[in-house]
């Protein structure tokens, strides 16, 4: 029994062999060796790998991000190769931006090997052209390392590494690869349909929604950027202090929408003073942010912005978006889902980057579906809103021509009361003195009264032809041979 189980915790990918050792079969997940990592920090900036080799108190690691703290810490981990045979295994920081990665490789109290990992290092440090820090180490069965990295960065701070064979790191690059693949494709599609819409009603809201989407690329493809385009360029922290800049443009552009498409200066003019303070707030940062160029430690201030935007600013956004589905706005259903879906994505974000937080509730790719079903339903909601103002175009139109029928027939009316009226009161006349001849002379003959006669002959023959005047007039108007 004891055989089986051990087999069966193989298979499953890992054994301890000893206490505090990580026994490598095949790739292992971060949170499965984490309780087997060290960790120190390095107050004085003054400690040495061989240092921390031999440090006796380590602290346990219990949790891999440590947000935002701009501090040094030393990381210490022993692996063993549990496999029967000889294996490579690629150890790999799953989090871009990482500024330093200084990993020493120690057998039996050597060096065996150094990598300088780090987004501040060049990509040929890499043991595999990745967005992320990664180098390889080759064991032996039985064969055991201790690895020791120093580890730095300007933004939040990821300490843990994630264990794959070469097999499954390549299957998760190209599912990576195929990942941005589908959001940068989707996003620009997005992005190039509201653009045509925009060219054709410009609405202001359609042009803060592309800038909004364009800020959605940049905030996640910002690694990917820089390694085609500037790696051995452009200093990493450039696109650092940039990519917040633009986190906090994609936030301005989203309440500049939710202002212009709900027409809140109209509708409702205290929510529109809490979005301008939003977006007073917001594009402040994209003020401050590039101070830290010149002044580093303005990057401090990230976390706290962090606090205000996932603990004030995103809860008042969802409070808005449900009100506006109360209030039965055209679209809002849409808004709140397109809420719901990239705010709550950016919730985790804030949580998961700046303070640490698990992400084990959230698919790896929680913040880019996030950002594209947020694109989505924002999209949907203005074709919806767009859409009630065709429909409300178009019965306020029927209106119009229902309207201009009914002037029109009252027009007709009184033509024809003005033309029948003198040959009425001509008809009337004769009438009245047929009946006095008829009255007072009753053996006059017929031939006395036959002009009077001809005469209301030329009146009734003056209505006919009126009437057949008005009947050709509608006729041409209407291509129909029936009026009413």
């Amino acid at each position: 029994m004891k055989a089986l189980a051990a087999a069966f915790l193989l298979l499953w990918g890992g054994l301890h062999l000893n206490a505090g050792e990580v026994a490598l079969w095949g790739s292992q997940d971060f949170s499965g060796v984490m309780h087997l990592m060290e960790l120190v920090e390095d107050k004085d900036n003054n400690l040495t790998a061989e240092a921390v080799l031999q440090m006796e108190g380590m602290a346990p690691v219990t949790q891999s991000n440590l947000g935002t703290s701009r501090k040094v810490y030393w990381t210490r981990m022993k692996v063993r190769n549990a496999a029967p045979e000889r294996r490579e295994y690629i150890f790999a920081n799953r989090r871009t931006a990482m500024d330093v990665l200084d990993t020493y490789v120690f057998q039996e109290g050597k060096l065996r090997a150094f990598h300088a990992l780090g987004d501040t290092r060049p990509m040929e440090e890499r043991a595999y052209r990745s967005f992320i820090s990664n180098f390889s180490v080759h064991l032996e069965a039985g064969e055991g390392v201790v690895i020791v990295t120093r580890i730095e960065a300007v933004g939040p701070m990821e300490i843990g590494w994630t264990i794959y064979t070469p097999n499954d790191f390549v299957l998760r690059e190209a599912v990576n690869m195929a990942v941005f693949g589908v959001f940068l494709g989707f996003i620009i599609s997005i992005i190039l349909y509201n653009y045509m819409i925009y060219r054709v009603v410009r609405l202001r809201f359609y042009l803060y929604f592309i800038l909004y989407l364009i800020m959605g690329l940049f905030t996640q493809n910002f690694s990917g950027l820089y390694y085609l385009f500037g790696g051995w360029l452009i200093p990493y922290w450039v696109f650092t202090h940039l990519g917040f800049i633009c986190i906090a443009l994609f936030n301005t552009f989203w309440h500049l929408v939710t202002l212009q498409f709900f027409d809140l200066k109209r509708r409702a003019p205290i929510w529109a003073r809490i979005f301008y303070a939003f977006i007073i707030f917001t594009g402040a940062h994209v003020v401050i942010f590039p101070l830290a160029y010149i002044w580093p430690e303005m990057v401090r201030i990230v976390p706290y912005a962090a606090i205000v935007s996932g603990g004030i600013i995103t809860p008042m956004v969802f409070f808005f978006a449900f009100w506006a589905v109360y209030k039965r706005y055209p679209g809002a259903v849409y808004f709140a889902l397109a809420t719901v879906t990239s705010k709550g994505m950016f919730i985790y974000f804030l949580t998961n980057y700046f303070f640490g937080a698990s992400s084990a509730f959230f698919p790896q790719y929680g913040v880019l579906f996030g950002v594209m079903a947020g694109a989505f339903f924002l999209s949907t909601a203005f074709s919806s809103w767009l859409r009630s103002m065709q429909e409300e175009s178009t019965r306020l139109r029927l209106e119009v021509d229902e309207q201009k029928k009914y002037a029109m027939i009252g027009s007709t009316v009184g033509f024809i009361a003005h033309q029948w009226r003198q040959p009425l009161s001509r008809m009337g006349s004769i009438l009245m003195n047929l009946h006095s001849t008829a009255e007072h002379q009753p053996d006059a003959s017929v031939r006395s009264i036959k002009p009077a006669l001809e005469k209301l002959d030329d009146s009734v023959q003056f209505i006919n032809q009126t009437i057949t005047d008005i009947q050709n007039l509608f006729q041409e108007k209407t291509g129909t041979h029936q009026l009413f």
